[in-house]
């Protein structure tokens, strides 16, 4: 277990608005549980990992209401994935009754990498390594992690992102509007 409270304690002295912090979940709980602690009075908290998977929320409670986080998934986001033929909520559902959770933004991620390659092998052919990578290059197409277009540096271009908030326990997509689930709370309500 990580002691942060030094870091608290110098973040408090300049009396911040907002905190946004990354590192690992592991680290991000610990942060967390010892901001609300230490009482140190934000009217934002989000980090860059850690309120989106799971663990989070159920190690923190009450202590993870109101944290941000951006996230590349949300079963809410409305996509189609063209292989399986099947929406991110259908994906979300049949994970949840198979293993017991919703799944957060990791595995649909994973499950459209393998799509990438499986539509390149089969685009190109071929196993040749320059095909196949020419052929995810021009890939083109949705799954239900999301439309899948790189641009010329490898970066899919093709998704947006979203953002969410622990509310009541759960993470809500707060932005964009599109896909809202709920409001976000601002300023939190510091206990």
């Amino acid at each position: 277990t990580k002691d942060f409270s030094s870091i608290i304690a110098a973040i408090r002295a300049q009396k911040p608005d907002m905190l946004i912090a990354g590192g690992y979940q592991g680290d991000m709980i610990v942060v967390t549980r010892q901001i609300r602690e230490n009482n140190l009075d934000l009217k934002m908290l989000g980090f860059l990992l850690g309120p989106t998977v799971r663990g989070y929320v159920e190690t923190l409670g009450p202590l993870a209401e109101g944290t941000l986080e951006p996230t590349q998934w949300n079963a809410n986001m409305h996509w189609h994935d063209q292989l399986f033929n099947m929406t991110s909520e259908q994906m979300a559902a049949d994970f949840q009754a198979k293993y017991g959770s919703i799944p957060d933004y990791h595995q649909p991620q994973s499950a459209a990498a393998l799509e990438v390659f499986y539509n390149a092998i089969r685009v190109a052919k071929s196993l040749d390594p320059i095909k196949v990578r020419d052929a995810i290059a021009a890939s083109k197409f949705e799954s239900f992690y999301g439309p899948i277009v790189f641009n010329d540096q490898g970066i899919n271009v093709g998704k947006s992102m979203a953002c969410i908030q622990i509310q009541n326990g759960k993470p809500l997509v707060v932005y964009p509007a599109k896909y809202a689930q709920a409001k976000a709370i601002y300023p939190l309500q510091n206990k």
